[in-house]
């Protein structure tokens, strides 16, 4: 998770819902200034106490317990193993699958896996 002071998301936060697992209960709403007075706020430049932004950006917390209430919904943590790093990732053309190398950061311990599908996530943010 990206952990900053006022860390919030930067487009309102339904965009962050599965289609198949709405969340009504934001606790920020994308809700037009202009519906909810005659005039608009004035935002102050560069921060995060904006009163636009704290009516439609959602905290990094709330949108990461989202999506870990729907994984545990359906399952998917069973499926995950945490902790770990790819060190390899090779095709096999003659068995049209990845070979990989995993290792466990906590053990160092290097297991062999493989994947019908190769999905390169491991982003620049910490």
């Amino acid at each position: 998770m990206i952990r900053y002071p006022g860390c919030a998301c930067d487009i309102p936060s339904q965009v962050y819902s599965y289609s198949f697992a709405p969340n009504p209960d934001w606790s920020r709403t994308f809700t037009h200034p202009l519906t909810r007075s005659r005039s608009l706020p004035q935002p102050q430049p560069d921060s995060l106490t904006s009163p636009l932004l704290l009516d439609f950006y959602s905290t990094s917390s709330e949108i990461q317990a989202y999506f870990k209430a729907v994984a545990v919904r359906y399952g998917v943590p069973s499926y995950v193993a945490f902790e770990r790093k790819v060190t390899a990732a090779t095709w096999d053309e003659k068995e049209g699958l990845w070979r990989l190398i995993v290792e466990n950061i906590a053990t160092g311990e290097r297991t062999e896996d493989f994947a019908d599908l190769l999905i390169n996530a491991s982003g620049i943010l910490k």
